[in-house]
């Protein structure tokens, strides 16, 4: 039930984020760079891997179904699990590779 109520408040926040007014795009001289991670609570993580065979993916038109892999972070109360990083070395390779961002979407 515990999983299950997390991935719902996940896919909220996922939802409202998705709302949200767009970040205005960095200047290169600004430098992309993330907080230390701070304060006194512990923080589980999920990784759902989504699939959506009922349509094609309208980014990749050489595979049948929609792909999207959700990390979900929620509070928790165990402190002594694995450590996660907030991301994979090839996804920061990825992010890295793309930034700055293009402003004009392409």
């Amino acid at each position: 039930m515990r999983q299950i109520l997390a991935v719902a408040a996940g896919l909220v926040v996922l939802a409202a984020s998705a709302c949200s007014a767009p970040t205005p795009p960095r200047t290169a001289a600004t430098p992309a760079t993330l907080p230390a991670p701070t304060g006194p609570h512990p923080v589980g993580t999920a990784v759902l891997y989504l699939k959506d065979a009922s349509r094609p993916d309208p980014w990749n038109l050489d595979v049948d179904a929609r792909e999207l892999k959700v990390t979900l972070w929620y509070p928790t109360e165990q402190r002594d699990g694995r450590r996660a990083p907030y991301m994979t070395p090839k996804e920061s390779e990825l992010t890295l590779s793309t930034w700055p961002p293009s402003s004009t979407g392409t």
